[in-house]
């Protein structure tokens, strides 16, 4: 993840460590490594895909509801590298996760941002 930090900053991707700082309901970008990926039934029966990233400073729960599966479900049960923009949601003094409306591969993302990422060549 260190080869992605000058993209974090061009992007505006905050850090785990940096989240606390935020309120409920701020719009943030996180990213980060795949740790765990999970989509247990629930009693709605929709399908809710929770994914687990760590970036250089720690772990960030993401949960992924049916509306944003619609467009990103492949991207969030396959990649292994991932750029999340969602909402904050705040559940105590210390505990946090982000509610995904988008997302997508980070490589893609940066490729896209101008430059070759540091796992690919121009």
């Amino acid at each position: 993840m260190r080869l992605y930090e000058d993209y974090y900053r061009k992007l505006h991707i905050s850090y785990r460590a940096d989240l606390l700082k935020h309120t409920h309901g701020a719009r943030l970008k996180v990213a980060g490594f795949i740790v765990a990926r999970q989509t247990p039934p629930t009693r709605s029966k929709q399908r809710v895909i929770f994914l687990t990233i760590e970036d250089p400073t720690g772990l960030i729960d993401v949960a992924v509801f049916a509306q944003a599966q619609e467009k990103y479900a492949a991207c969030a049960l396959e990649a292994t590298l991932l750029y999340i923009e969602g909402t904050l949601r705040r559940t105590g003094a210390r505990g946090l996760s982000i509610t995904a409306e988008k997302v997508l591969d980070l490589r893609s993302v940066v490729t896209f941002a101008g430059a070759a990422t540091p796992l690919t060549r121009r």
